[in-house]
């Protein structure tokens, strides 16, 4: 991923992860501006086969949190941020990003549990989603998902600019 891409896919995650902190939820209309400035930015620096990249790099994001989605464990805004980042961080990176913040969000799910009290009702949903059943939704522990994705951005950029990438 080149140097702009990173930066751009760091930008998105950002304004993304602000607004999910902020309001508790990741607006369309921030996710729609941000993809048009995202794929101008890849067209003007990468060209036609940038675009191409970018289209993969979109559904692999799509792809990989879709499960998720359905099942609940992540939101719609989650699903869709993480399509606009695949448009400039591209395939792997995207991936990376995508499974890191799996672990970011537990880790911050179980800091927040932990602060509240409820590591009972945490494990009443992990027995759940392991017989393939949906969480329940009052003791779900909503976490602002975005700053997880961001983290996982984060990481990833820090693991292949000093080293040590997946």
């Amino acid at each position: 991923m080149s140097t702009v891409n990173t930066y751009c896919s760091l930008f998105v995650l950002l304004a993304a992860a602000i607004d999910d902190v902020m309001t508790r939820k990741v607006h369309n209309v921030l996710l729609g501006c941000l993809a048009v400035i995202s794929i101008i930015v890849i067209f003007y620096f990468n060209g036609s086969f940038g675009l191409q990249q970018s289209a993969m790099g979109m559904l692999a994001g799509f792809m990989l949190y879709l499960p998720l989605a359905w099942l609940g464990v992540v939101g719609g805004g989650d699903l869709k941020l993480l399509s606009v980042v695949g448009i400039t961080a591209g395939v792997s990176a995207t991936v990376t990003i995508g499974l890191i913040a799996l672990v970011w969000g537990a880790i911050l799910g179980l800091f927040q549990v932990t602060l509240n009290g409820g590591l009972k009702d945490v494990w009443l949903n992990i027995v759940s989603l392991t017989k393939f059943k949906s969480p329940v939704p009052a003791k779900l522990h909503k976490i602002p998902f975005a700053a997880a994705i961001l983290l996982g951005g984060l990481t990833e950029w820090t693991m292949n600019h000093f080293g040590g990438g997946l």
